[in-house]
């Protein structure tokens, strides 16, 4: 189901969390007081400035004078001058603070923020290119990750942890071509804001309902998904109203490093600058078709029929040409378990999808109140994936509480399953070096959220989130036993300007 919404964003990743590194390195006190300082008292003063009776006021907008979902609107009339040249410009912050009560490494709190901004150009009107679109986007990353730092997790938290860094994200130039059926892409791009997502999915903040799980872990960096985007070129074909296709080949590896590296583990600082251009690894090469049942009009509140409600649905799959590592042997075909070598690389990887978004119930169409259904399934071999099955579904009414329409309730959950070869590999381990090393099977997840309006331009969402059998089932050294079940609760605080 595609529908408006009052967030200002889609943007959110699925990658292992971040390493405490800052680019440049000595900015790291500045900003790691400022930013964390900053971004905790904005979190905080959310609920003390704003009162429980603004907050729950029956019109959001009430509180504020702007009618653009933006801080700045239209003041001293920037927006209007840039615009009347075909220059927009976007600009958001967001800033959470995390908390485990129970299970991972230890309890405790985190706080993890960034700042977004993007320029878009309608070059037919600066430059007389008629049908073109440029975009460019940058994004200040800060904060600590409470998912590499506490949690054991193969699903991060946020889809905002990410390591720490001020980074190019997207560089593109867009051609649509006159009949409006046809588009083209080509530049430096995320795919992950168009392949495999829902509409329903990017209100809830646990980075599996972006980016998903399974290409999370078993691409190299996770792939081109955010805060990550590769060069390459994207082909966007609408048959007609109500079939469409997708089809993009970027490089496979963002930054351009190794598989893994245990001093950087999401391997994103190779390139923390995003301007790496990599082109060396492999080809990623994605499909992905689409149907939608009862488009919308874009007027709906004006509709003088109900056109019903909106579905979506998309199947799709992605190759990729580059090498990867076996998980249970070595390059001479010996267990990994007892030799220690370099494992077996195979050629290619693959993934299958499904999706599906749908809104269930509508009382009236010319009003936001609405129940959404979204559900997705990735499945993939196994021998050089770590997970080879996911799956997440989630539920999300808009207006659940009387007076606020413009307000979500959502309650999502999701697993992924430790691929069989993974598994094998940790019987070999059990068998011949450690009796009591763990059997990794299925990580659960569920989360639980509330997206307030506080105002046109801003978000505020407590979050609680449970894990069970976290990273599959994770053994920890230390204390010598099986790492328990967390209990997190979150507070996630979204301004645009």
């Amino acid at each position: 189901m595609e529908k408006k919404k009052t967030r200002v964003f889609s943007i959110k990743h699925g990658q292992s969390p971040a390493v405490k590194r800052w680019t440049p390195k000595c900015f790291y006190p500045l900003f790691s007081c400022v930013g964390g300082l900053c971004g905790v008292g904005l979190v905080a003063t959310v609920f003390l400035c704003v009162s429980f009776k603004a907050v729950f006021a029956a019109n959001p907008n009430s509180i504020d004078d702007d009618v653009d979902g933006q801080v700045l609107g239209e003041r001293w009339d920037i927006r209007k001058l840039l615009e009347s040249y075909g220059v927009t410009f976007g600009l958001f912050d967001v800033n959470e603070v995390w908390g485990n009560v129970s299970g991972g490494k230890h309890t405790g709190a985190a706080y993890d923020g960034i700042t977004q901004g993007s320029l878009t150009v309608d070059t037919g009107k600066l430059l007389g290119i008629e049908n073109g679109t440029f975009n460019i986007s940058g994004i200040l990353i800060r904060g600590r990750s409470i998912s590499q730092d506490q949690l054991y997790v193969l699903n991060p938290t946020s889809g905002f942890e990410a390591d720490r860094s001020l980074r190019l994200w997207e560089m593109w130039y867009q051609h649509t071509f006159p009949d409006e059926k046809v588009d083209i892409r080509l530049g430096q791009m995320g795919i992950d804001t168009e392949f495999n997502t829902t509409s329903t999915f990017n209100y809830f903040l646990n980075s599996s309902f972006g980016w998903p799980l399974a290409p999370s872990v078993n691409m190299y960096a996770g792939g081109p998904s955010w805060p990550l985007a590769s060069l390459g070129v994207r082909l966007h074909y609408a048959l007609d109203d109500t079939w469409s296709f997708l089809s993009a080949v970027v490089d496979d590896n963002p930054p351009g490093g190794p598989f893994y590296d245990p001093k950087d583990p999401t391997v994103q600082n190779y390139t923390s600058s995003g301007a790496a251009f990599h082109l060396g690894t492999g080809a990623l090469i994605i499909e992905e078709l689409q149907y939608q049942l009862n488009p919308q009009p874009d007027d709906l509140q004006h509709a003088l029929t109900d056109p019903g409600l909106p579905s979506i649905f998309k199947l799709g799959g992605y190759y990729d040409t580059a090498h990867f590592f076996d998980q249970r042997y070595d390059s001479q075909r010996h267990l990994l378990a007892l030799t220690g070598g370099e494992p077996f690389r195979h050629k290619g990887n693959w993934q299958v999808y499904a999706l599906f978004d749908a809104m269930v119930w509508r009382p009236d169409w010319t009003k936001p109140e609405s129940l959404s259904l979204s559900g997705r399934l990735t499945g993939n071999g196994g021998d050089r994936n770590i997970v080879n099955l996911a799956a997440d579904a989630a539920l999300l009414w808009q207006g659940a509480l009387p007076g606020r329409e413009q307000d979500e309730f959502g309650v999502g959950g999701g697993l992924g399953r430790i691929s069989n070869r993974v598994r094998a590999y940790d019987r070999d381990v059990r068998h011949f070096l450690n009796p009591l090393y763990p059997i990794r099977s299925t990580e659960y997840h569920l989360e639980v959220m509330y997206n307030i309006q506080v105002a046109a331009w801003m978000n505020v969402t407590p979050d609680f989130q449970y894990v069970w059998s976290p990273g599959g089932g994770s053994f920890e050294v230390q204390k010598k036993k099986m790492v328990r079940n967390e209990a997190i609760f979150g507070l996630h605080c979204l301004v645009s300007y």
